[in-house]
């Protein structure tokens, strides 16, 4: 699956599992998506070109780091720990 394919599947309601909590897209726009954070209505917007560059990591090295997610997005990234590419698909895709 390349990036478009995966961008074409994404739709708004897909459910996916994230370490503690199941998100759900609340909204895709040409800008990137929304998606829940938890259970009181609090969202994230990411923007395609940070799901780009990611998908393009885990496909090229299995698996997503938060060093590497932190150098390449400081302002987005949090404290998270090793995320392996079964975890990443859950963020950034219903299958790769």
């Amino acid at each position: 699956m390349d990036f478009l394919a995966f961008k074409d599947s994404l739709y708004v309601g897909l459910k996916f599992q994230k370490p503690n909590v199941v998100s759900s897209i609340l909204e895709i726009n040409d800008e990137g998506v929304t998606y829940s954070i938890c259970k009181n209505g609090r969202s994230k917007k990411v923007r395609f070109d940070v799901l780009k560059a990611a998908f393009q990591e885990l496909v090229q090295n299995q698996s997503i780091t938060i060093k590497w997610f932190t150098e390449k997005n400081p302002t987005q990234a949090k404290k998270h720990h090793l995320v392996t590419s079964q975890q990443s698909v859950v963020y950034f895709s219903t299958s790769i």
